[in-house]
């Protein structure tokens, strides 16, 4: 699309230049072309597309590319499944400190010396963690491969944990820990995990504090020597030749190919509740229930559920009501603020589909009580085929509009080992029918829910009365 307007642009850019002058424009209604401009729109040529490249190295590392005509920089991400589920029960956190660590010195460059060559390349680097892998992410010109992408693979075969450095950055991983436990959103989404799976994903994205001064720099060693390993490394690049990936990633081939340890697969478990009181005068929740996996074939129908029950704001200032059934539910009955919203989390063996509402604690049992009712009706048939219409376009404008195209290929071939492009899955969902928006919010709730809850809990009702009232 955008290269699309780049044509349109360019060409009337042309167009002015012919003659432009001679055209009374005000005489032109705006539904018209200008005089002369079809013909010019027609000689022009739509942009190829290249398609996404996936291949292998010799240890079976995974390459994937999709380069990008006349883009100047390239986006590269290395993903490595060792999120905080693979963490052993006694070094929980330990992906937590290694995100910190990620870009410390190395047995041939001091971090210092990496920070100033990026920043003198214009290029930029970070690293997350999930709860599935640890990504490292560059960001740099086209021209500045070879050398960024051998930085970054020096994090990934020859890291060297030097004693004092770890020490440094536990200090900002207290603080980060610190930060993290005083966000409401940040506790209900860990609580949520914590009581709804077990083995795994069940594992915070942060470490407990009494770990952090347990963690020592052979752990991290330990860490990376089990599970940084060639199958479950995938090098994704956007912007950049395949061939050129293929070469720059060679030094990835001094990877271990050992399988390792097999990942525990992550059992949903329902019933469980969690309370935690504050002086807040604001209640969180968040209630869910079985959802479905990455991939799986109920993904394109949650999506489209979650997109009609509400998933955030579509005008920015507005109110968000106009559309989302969740918040029209809710304010027909209360004229307080409030935000509520649909919750559709995914990973490659499970996921856990629900809702999460923030209110006074003095009104938050009632939303609760509309919001539950709300998926009732669901269940029970109550789809409008214009709000169906309006979910499925929505869901096709943020996958098209809002993809992260890097992170999207980087799961993809990670998991799957190849990539299915963006039109294949709109495709699923102009597929998607009321019947199977009932027979999905059915099969949700036909498991047993799970409750965390935040701040004033002054009305927010025990799950066996939430469950009560409902039925």
């Amino acid at each position: 699309m955008a290269a699309r307007l780049l044509q349109r642009s360019v060409g009337f850019s042309r167009y002015l230049k012919r003659g432009f002058a001679n055209v009374n424009v005000a005489a032109v209604p705006l539904t018209e072309s200008l005089p002369g401009y079809d013909e010019l729109e027609q000689t022009q040529t739509e942009v190829k597309q290249e398609p996404v490249m996936v291949s292998s190295l010799s240890n079976g590392v995974k390459i994937a590319s999709k380069e990008v005509p006349n883009s100047p920089y390239v986006s590269l991400g290395v993903y490595v499944k060792c999120g905080s589920r693979v963490e052993p029960y006694h070094k929980l956190g330990i992906s937590h400190l290694l995100r910190h660590c990620a870009f410390l010195s190395t047995a041939e460059k001091t971090s210092y010396l990496l920070m100033r060559e990026i920043e003198h390349l214009g290029g930029s680097l970070s690293c997350n963690t999930t709860r599935e892998h640890m990504v490292y992410n560059a960001t740099f010109l086209k021209g500045d491969q070879e050398h960024i992408i051998a930085s970054l693979c020096s994090r990934i075969t020859d890291p060297s944990f030097r004693h004092y450095e770890v020490d440094e950055q536990k200090q900002y991983l207290k603080l980060n820990i610190d930060e993290s436990s005083e966000n409401p959103n940040i506790v209900v989404n860990e609580g949520l995990h914590r009581i709804s799976f077990r083995n795994g994903l069940c594992n915070s994205l942060y470490s407990p504090s009494y770990n952090v001064d347990k963690f020592t720099s052979e752990d991290l060693e330990g860490f990376v020597r089990d599970w940084f390993i060639s199958p479950n490394v995938s090098v994704v690049g956007v912007g950049i030749d395949h061939n050129s990936l293929l070469k720059c990633a060679k030094p990835l081939t001094n990877l271990s190919e050992s399988s390792g340890s097999a990942i525990a697969k992550s059992a949903y478990v329902g019933g469980g509740e969690l309370r935690v009181d504050s002086g807040s005068p604001l209640a969180h929740v968040g209630i869910v229930c079985k959802g479905t996996s990455l991939y799986g074939p109920s993904e394109s129908i949650a999506g489209v559920v979650q997109c009609l029950l509400g998933c955030g704001q579509r005008l920015k200032w507005g109110s968000g009501s106009a559309s989302a059934r969740l918040r029209k539910a809710v304010a027909r009955k209360i004229d307080d603020k409030f935000d509520i919203n649909a919750i559709n989390i995914r990973y490659s063996d499970n996921g856990i589909f629900g809702f999460y509402a923030k209110a006074d604690g003095s009104i938050m049992g009632q939303v609760l009580q509309l919001a539950m009712a709300e998926f009732s009706e669901i269940s029970k048939g109550n789809v409008d085929e214009a709000d169906l219409t309006r979910a499925k376009n929505q869901y096709k404008a943020d996958l098209l509009m809002g993809c992260d195209l890097l992170n999207d290929i980087g799961q993809q071939v990670s998991f799957t080992n190849k990539y299915t492009e963006i039109s294949e899955k709109i495709k699923e969902i102009d597929n998607v029918t009321s019947q199977d928006v009932v027979g999905f919010v059915k099969s949700v709730f036909a498991t047993r829910p799970n409750v965390v809850s935040c701040g004033n809990l002054s009305t927010v009702p025990r799950l066996d009365e939430l469950l009560t009232n409902l039925s």
